[in-house]
């Protein structure tokens, strides 16, 4: 079965922007620290980035503020000097 709404994101950031997207779950990123530095800090610099939930159907707790089956941008993400990450979505 194919989840459409991440089907639908994909391919309307592609019709927009004319580029190639490639969808990646969470779960198959082996380092978040090298997925952090070399990939979502450059977001708006080199890359576009979204994300959705709901991808399972699975039941994952509170997210707070995070809509189930809901699409995002991410619009900035920043790391302060405590260490903290950030990350602006729309």
């Amino acid at each position: 079965m194919i989840n459409t709404r991440l089907t639908f994101f994909s391919e309307g950031l592609e019709d927009l922007t004319g580029g190639v997207t490639t969808e990646l779950l969470t779960s198959d990123i082996l380092d978040t620290d090298e997925f952090w530095n070399n990939e979502i800090i450059k977001v708006n610099k080199e890359f576009l980035f979204g994300c959705s939930t709901g991808l399972l159907d699975g039941g994952y707790g509170s997210r707070d503020g995070i809509s189930e089956g809901h699409a995002y941008v991410i619009m900035e993400a920043r790391e302060i000097s405590t260490g903290q990450r950030l990350v602006k979505l729309r």
